[in-house]
């Protein structure tokens, strides 16, 4: 089962397991990742797997949901990745990682919609870049 694991302020791990439904994040009591902070919204983001990757997606907040610092609407999470909604900041720790099959499936994939050999080979580095501790 894919798990994806976040950095709490407060030092603790919160590792959610995939079981095929989304984890909703928000200021609600029913909320699967509870945030008290009076600038979150109720059901303020979620977290989904899909494809092999996980995906954070901002459920139309008051107040965004930032990755690096950037606001963003949808975008695939890296190791290393820091989430913040409204003061509370989460740091990606560990996902699980893709297997080989699932590389070459996607890179096939890539190749058959007409990403060409040099934009597979940017985006590998780019991706690369984005982890910590890459050479």
């Amino acid at each position: 089962m894919p798990k994806l694991s976040l950095l709490k302020e407060d030092g603790s791990t919160l590792v959610m397991t995939w079981a095929g439904k989304p984890f909703v994040a928000g200021r609600s009591q029913t909320a699967d990742v509870y945030v008290s902070d009076s600038g979150v919204s109720r059901r303020h983001c979620e977290f989904r797997f899909e494809q092999s990757d996980w995906i954070l997606t901002d459920l139309g907040s008051a107040n965004g949901t930032f990755v690096n610092g950037q606001p963003v609407n949808s975008i695939r999470l890296h190791q290393g990745d820091r989430i913040q909604i409204g003061n509370a900041t989460f740091q990606v720790v560990g996902k699980t990682p893709k297997g080989v099959a699932t590389i070459v499936r996607e890179v096939e994939q890539d190749l058959k919609g007409g990403k060409g050999h040099s934009t597979l080979k940017r985006d590998a580095l780019r991706d690369a870049e984005r982890r910590p501790n890459a050479e």
